[in-house]
Formats: C-alpha cells, structure tokens, sequence
C-alpha cells in the first residue's frame, strides 16, 4: 500500500523549533498533526515573534518556516 505524503503529514508528530539569535535551533515541543503544529506557531509568535519551523519526525524534514 502506498501513503502519500499529505497522509503522513496528517498522521505524524511534529517538533516546534525558535530559531534563537545565534543561529542555533531551540526545541520548543512536539505536537500530534500539522494542523495542530501551524496552530502552536501561530500562538507563539503572538507572545514570542522570530522565526519558527516545523519538522516532521517521520520525514527528517523541515516542512515549513515561519518569520514573524
């Protein structure tokens, strides 16, 4: 059976990274789902505006950047 990857996204944890000043990534939390993942994003650069990214532990990927 093959799964595509808009299943895998749905279906997988995501890590929430700041990137802090020096270059360097800060791990924030894990979150079940992409939707969820935006969503957590969306809440931190409220309180905590910089860049953000998402990794998917299933892919070993970036999968999206954020720049608030």
């Amino acid at each position: 059976m093959e799964t595509n990857f808009s299943e895998v996204v749905l279906n997988t944890n995501f890590d929430i990274f700041k990137r802090l000043q020096n270059g360097r990534p800060l791990w924030i939390t894990a979150v079940p789902g992409i939707d969820e993942a935006r969503a957590r994003v969306d809440r931190l650069e409220a309180i905590a505006p910089g860049e953000y990214f998402i990794y998917s532990q299933t892919k070993g990927i970036v999968v999206e950047y954020v720049n608030a």
